[in-house]
């Protein structure tokens, strides 16, 4: 399955403009060893088979990482060319600095059990898959690599850094327990941290294209707001779906992104009303919308009542959600 998936994936790739993009070049150079870069570094943008080692190198990269079927499925989920998903890919690996993540878990071998190595390295594949979505629906592959990444990732630095502070008491608990399970089993804090964090990928990458500068202030009324309206509830309800095949996981993937879009449609609302605490602004957004939102508790009290949801209660409680609006 890999070798096929890779001959497949390299193919597309060399079709494609992928092995022309600027940023890429990293990866050519990466491909010889340390002395030959050392002594022909300058040489290497002449190789007659440039091309060919990067799109390799890419098709390596996301395969490895994100299995075989990765590009053809997200390309009949998002409608987008494997290229644009290769390239998808890349920014939100890139942006989401996984780079740096990837050899901290498999330096892990022998020292935890495999068990907790594969839950993290899963964790690690599923907000990717998340990411990359969503750099594809939100239009953000197109154009170079560098570009992208470059706007996406200040954004997203501030919003991990105002995290710790930033988190409303329900998920601050929630991180905290899953910081606490793999810290048990073995796993340094600093990785711990970082793999938990990555399960906010998704309001992470909302907040990071907010316009402003105000990340902080931007960071805590998204979560704050998703806690205090019941919008991390119904995210988890959507979570919960047992989906089997194509449309229903494409309906869920659907329901996931309009939430994350309405809280973040609700963030910048709030932050533009003059207020000096997060609080007032919250309060005072809350205040403004009472009916709709009042209307929006009743559904979700009613589908709490009712027991576990599926998605015809779903695509209720986003039409209430879509009526705050």
């Amino acid at each position: 399955m890999l070798s096929y998936g890779k001959i497949w994936l390299n193919q597309q790739l060399l079709a494609s403009d992928i092995p022309e993009d600027p940023w890429l070049a990293g990866e050519l150079e990466r491909y010889f060893p340390q002395p030959l870069r050392h002594r022909f570094g300058p040489l290497a943008k002449d190789h007659p088979l440039r091309r060919e080692i990067i799109a390799t190198a890419v098709t390596n990269l996301l395969v490895n990482r994100s299995g075989p079927t990765f590009a053809r499925r997200l390309a009949g989920e998002t409608g987008a060319t494997v290229p644009e998903v290769a390239r998808a890919w890349a920014i939100a690996h890139e942006a989401l600095e996984l780079a740096k993540v990837w050899p901290a878990i498999e330096a892990l071998d022998g020292r935890v059990p495999t068990t907790v190595q594969t839950d993290l390295l899963l964790a690690v594949t599923r907000q990717l898959r998340h990411a990359t979505h969503w750099v594809i629906t939100q239009r953000r592959h197109q154009g170079g690599i560098a570009a992208a990444v470059s706007a996406l990732q200040p954004g997203l630095m501030a919003f991990w850094q105002a995290v710790p502070v930033a988190l409303p008491r329900t998920l601050a608990e929630r991180h905290a327990a899953r910081v606490a399970r793999y810290a048990t089993a073995g796993v340094p804090m600093p990785l711990a941290t970082r793999v938990a964090l990555l399960e906010l990928t998704l309001p992470a990458l909302h907040v990071a294209t907010l316009a402003g500068g105000a990340k902080t202030e931007a960071t805590a009324l998204y979560l704050q707001l998703g806690d205090r309206i019941g919008l991390d509830w119904l995210q988890d309800q959507v979570e919960a779906l047992q989906v089997v095949g194509r449309w229903p996981a494409l309906a869920r993937s659907s329901l996931r992104d309009e939430l994350h879009a309405f809280q973040a449609t609700f963030a910048v609302a709030a932050l533009a009303l003059p207020s000096k605490t997060i609080a007032q602004r919250l309060s005072n957004w809350q205040a403004r919308h009472a009916a709709g939102l009042a209307g929006l508790q009743q559904t979700l009290t009613e589908m709490q009542t009712a027991g576990a949801a599926d998605f015809a209660t779903l695509s209720v409680a986003l039409q209430a959600v879509r009526r705050v609006v």
